[in-house]
């Protein structure tokens, strides 16, 4: 009879938890259902990505050798009335078949006062696991925790510069002790098609 009574407080213990953890998101949510209003002005931030560029990557080790160029095409458009920025490069081998699909999601956090954005690569598990940064003196800086593999993530620092109306330049610096060492991973130079 105890051990009745045991399972049935715990299982009444859960369902308050339950309850609590349910109510504090239904609360969260609860502002979605205001209007969204126009496109903050921030948004502006990355009209210079919209269109359609080709793009050269150079993949390095920490020791700075290179290991990889691929060349590839990066295409991006406004969404959601230019609330929202899709991005997508399609990178080729040298043979030209296509190795890697990277498409990322931007939107300015007028909370945050931040972009906020996501990573995902087509078939494979790497994805941002956090992603988010701002603009300042006409440069992008965003910093991301990046999921290689499950179980193994890298701390990265992601800048957009040089940025021009028909080229701009693109780098990542990775580490994966925590931000203790740092090193170049990749850079991007890009060149407006459209």
């Amino acid at each position: 009879m105890k051990k009745t009574n045991l399972i049935n407080s715990l299982a009444a213990s859960f369902i308050l938890i339950a309850a609590s953890v349910c109510a504090v998101h239904a609360e969260d949510f609860s502002s979605l259902a205001a209007p969204l209003g126009e496109a903050p002005a921030q948004m502006k931030d990355f009209s210079f990505l919209a269109g359609s560029w080709t793009a050269t990557s150079k993949r390095f080790l920490p020791d700075g050798a290179q290991t990889a160029e691929y060349e590839g095409k990066w295409d991006a458009k406004f969404l959601d009335d230019g609330r929202v920025l899709f991005d997508a490069v399609a990178w080729f081998s040298p043979t030209g078949e296509k190795v890697l699909y990277d498409a990322t999601l931007r939107t300015f956090g007028v909370e945050t006062g931040e972009w906020e954005m996501v990573y995902l690569s087509s078939l494979t598990s790497r994805h941002s696991e956090t992603f988010r940064g701002k603009f300042s003196d006409g440069e992008g800086h965003f910093d991301a925790v990046i999921s290689l593999s499950p179980g193994n993530s890298v701390t990265a620092k992601i800048r957009f510069f040089d940025i021009a109306e028909d080229s701009f330049e693109w780098a990542m610096e990775l580490s994966a002790d925590g931000g203790e060492n740092w090193f170049v991973g990749e850079t991007i130079t890009a060149k407006r098609i459209q």
